[in-house]
């Protein structure tokens, strides 16, 4: 599910309490050259990451955040 804005967000989470942890992964495409080279192909790498808060802009309506690789703190 994509989630666009914070109403989606609302629906997905529903009435989950506050003591759940939030989990970020994001995935890398892996191209075609490289997957031809690999026994076991699966197109993505998968990445943990973490999501930070950054801004609420009220002018154009949009939450701000950042993604950032837990690899490289």
């Amino acid at each position: 599910m994509i989630i666009k804005t914070v109403g989606e967000l609302r629906k997905a989470l529903g009435n989950l309490d506050d003591d759940f942890k939030l989990e970020m992964d994001y995935m890398i495409l892996i191209p075609d050259e490289q997957l031809a080279k690999m026994s076991y192909p699966f197109p993505w790498i998968r990445k943990e990451c973490r999501l930070e808060f950054h801004d609420v802009g009220y002018s154009d309506r949009v939450i701000c955040f950042g993604l950032y690789d837990k690899e490289e703190e």
